[in-house]
This record gives C-alpha cells, sequence and structure tokens, in this order.
C-alpha cells in the first residue's frame, strides 16, 4: 500500500491539536463548557449576563484563558465608558442589591442624550416629545427601550404651561387619544412615560383617569414624577390593576454639588430600606458632574435603567 502524503499527515496532526473540541490543543473547547467574560477592571461574568454590554463592547482578546472548564474572553468599552465603573454600579450583581434608578429629565437635545450617556451608569433619560424648540428624535437614539418620554401636563402654576402639547384638565377624550398616539408614532420603541409638570392634571381623578386608561391602550406604562403630594396617579393606577411607581427624591432642586451629593444619598437610603428607589435629575452641568464623580455614595447598590426595574417587578 503506498504510504500517504507527508503534508496529509501534517495536517491531521494540526487538526487534532487545534481543532474545536478535540483533545490536546490549548485552544480546544468542547460543547459542554460555558463563555465567560472577564473585564479590564479583571471581574468575570457568565456571557449570558453580558448580553446589553456585548452589544456595546470591543472583543480585544479572543482567548484569555482557560480556567476550571471556563473559557474566558476580554472585552473592553469603548468611548468614554469604563468597564470598571459599569460593573462597580452592580448591574450584573445579585438582584437582591438594593436598585436605583436615576432619571434624567427635560432631554431635548442630541448633544443632552450624548453627555448624559457618557456618565458610567445606566443613567435613565426621559425625552420631551418632538416639537419645533426639541431637535432629538427617534432615529438619534440607539436604545430607545432603556429612554422615556417626558410627557408635559398642565401644572397648578399657570406660568409653567409653556410647553407645546401639554396634556390639560379640559382637553377631551378625543384630544389625549391623539396626542397618545401621536407619541407611539413619533418615538416607537419607548414605552415609559413619565410626567412633566403636571401638578393640575395628575391631581384630577377624573382627567387622569382618562389619560390613564388611554396611555395603557397604547401599551405605555406610567411613572409618576409626583410633582404634587395630591397625586391621584397610584389611586387611578389601582383602578386600573396596576401599581404606579412613584419618584422618591429630586436630586436638584439646589444646585449645588453638596447638596446634590445628599440628596443622592438620601435615594441610596431609601432604596436600601425598600429595596429600590427612583431619583430624578436634570442635564445641569452640575448635576451630570456630581453623578460621574459619586461612586463612592452608589456602592452597594445597582443603578439601573427603569425597564430593567420594570422587569425585576414583574411588568
Amino acid at each position: 500500500m503506498k504510504k500517504p502524503p507527508a503534508i496529509l499527515g501534517f495536517l491531521l496532526l494540526f487538526v487534532m491539536l487545534f481543532a474545536p473540541g478535540t483533545v490536546g490543543g490549548g485552544m480546544a473547547y468542547g460543547a459542554q463548557k460555558e463563555e465567560y467574560v472577564t473585564t479590564r477592571g479583571g471581574r468575570v461574568y457568565p456571557a449570558s449576563r453580558m448580553i446589553y454590554h456585548k452589544s456595546r463592547l470591543q472583543k480585544i482578546v479572543r482567548v484569555k484563558k482557560e480556567k476550571n472548564n471556563k473559557r474566558i474572553l476580554t472585552y473592553r468599552l469603548p468611548g468614554n465608558f469604563s468597564s470598571a465603573a459599569k460593573t462597580s454600579a452592580g448591574t450584573h450583581s445579585s438582584r437582591d442589591e438594593p436598585k436605583l434608578v436615576i432619571i434624567i429629565d427635560d432631554i431635548a437635545t442630541y448633544t443632552q442624550w450624548k453627555r448624559l450617556r457618557s456618565i458610567p451608569y445606566e443613567i435613565t433619560p426621559s425625552i420631551f416629545p418632538p416639537s419645533k424648540n426639541v431637535t432629538i428624535r427617534a432615529s438619534m437614539i440607539s436604545d430607545p427601550e432603556h429612554a422615556m418620554i417626558h410627557l408635559p401636563m398642565e401644572a397648578k402654576i399657570s406660568a409653567k404651561n409653556t410647553m407645546c402639547g401639554s396634556i390639560c384638565i379640559k382637553d377631551t377624550t378625543k384630544l389625549m387619544e391623539q396626542r397618545i398616539k401621536k407619541l407611539r408614532h413619533d418615538l416607537p420603541g419607548i414605552r415609559i412615560i413619565n410626567n412633566h409638570t403636571g401638578s393640575a392634571l395628575t391631581s384630577d381623578y377624573d382627567s387622569f383617569y382618562r389619560l390613564y386608561g388611554i396611555m395603557k391602550c397604547e401599551g405605555f406604562i406610567f411613572v409618576d414624577s409626583y410633582t404634587s403630594v395630591a397625586s391621584k396617579a397610584s389611586s387611578v393606577a389601582a383602578k386600573y390593576g396596576d401599581k404606579c411607581l412613584v419618584r422618591d427624591v429630586f436630586l436638584d432642586n439646589v444646585r449645588t454639588r453638596p447638596a446634590i451629593r445628599a440628596q443622592l444619598q438620601k435615594a441610596v437610603k431609601i432604596a436600601r430600606t425598600k429595596g429600590y428607589a427612583i431619583a430624578i435629575g436634570h442635564p445641569h452641568d452640575i448635576t451630570m458632574g456630581t453623578l460621574r464623580g459619586s461612586g463612592d455614595i452608589l456602592r452597594g447598590v445597582r443603578v439601573i435603567y427603569m425597564d430593567r426595574l420594570l422587569k425585576e417587578l414583574g411588568r
């Protein structure tokens, strides 16, 4: 019998050593091995728990090491995102950890949205509906599922009723329905609404009952910014069989770093007491800068997007 050419023997040896699932190769990984991810901060997570981050990460080392039957990969966050800061915010920690949602209201431009995304935590943007003075559009938002709509509603102080398309007590049900349907058309993919001002409307049971039913029919979930202690949002939601989430803390009514940090500490304390808390701020330079530098306060809580909190609460 003729001997096979030497090149065939070499190819066979190469396959045995390096092909996936074979024995003997340092790069061989069987199907039974779960893939893990390690960040620059040195923390390791199952790849299945890194779905959100993997969509934003760049793989820089294909295989770092194999240990205890685990395939370890290395990823890094692009741009201004810090993997260490993202993980220290607790995004992938135990579900038993206290959760903190930080909403930044009044987002009207792409520049504001982009600056917000540079903060190394899962901060939820709440975007004004499109209008002449609001230039951000749905096409500019890369992950609308993590955003909210900041819907203007009638305030008790008339000087605050300046926003185009505000929902008012005197509005007919048909007009309310037209405006909510327009939101669904203009900002597809966003399913959470909170109120801009609204101290009058949310305090008027009948009007808010009509509006809530329309929002619910269009697939929206309402979060009460709680601009009035007389708000009927929770009782209206209960009538519809829902539990309404309510803002716990305003971060920047006083726009100084010490005041914002104190409010942030208050929000963290509430989260540790009841399991979660909702804080609302605004896109002021002082607010953005303070949030960026408050890792010491946020240690030990999971800063998560509003939609993630809703999912964990079964909504």
